[in-house]
């Protein structure tokens, strides 16, 4: 099974926001926070770019994939995976290796989630993918 998005249309593979920004009148920050580390108010976080960050969002895979690969889950004699293999675009390798960008999720990638049968024949392989990066896979 494949499965794909365009996404993120929001900012993705960011270094971690910094400077001084005073809170809108409009927004309870710390309600908006909630439970994840206290941060500085930053308007990249906010109104529809908290996606990207790992501390509000969960990128392009858990905003769109909970929707798209729906189907699989319904469809499908699957349950959970019992092994998952992922891969970011490789012109973002670079940036993991400064701890300043752990904190956003990357442009791109491919997941690879082994599945078990739940009526005991074999396993499916779901491939998800984001960032454009199932053009170069699916088009060929």
């Amino acid at each position: 099974m494949h499965a794909w998005t365009n996404r993120p249309v929001w900012p993705h593979g960011l270094p971690k926001p910094s400077g001084n920004h005073p809170i809108p009148a409009e927004l309870n920050w710390d309600l908006w926070v909630g439970p994840s580390k206290k941060e500085e108010y930053n308007p990249a976080y906010v109104p529809f770019n908290w996606r990207g960050w790992w501390a509000y969002g969960t990128g392009a895979l858990g905003d769109m994939a909970c929707h798209i690969m729906d189907p699989i889950y319904r469809i499908l004699p699957i349950k959970h995976p019992d092994s998952a293999e992922c891969s970011i675009a490789n012109q973002w390798s670079d940036m993991w290796k400064e701890s300043n960008y752990i904190d956003s999720a990357p442009m791109a990638s491919i997941i690879h989630l082994n599945y078990p049968r739940t009526d005991k024949k074999g396993n499916l392989k779901v491939s998800w993918y984001d960032g454009g990066c199932y053009r170069s896979v699916l088009m060929n």
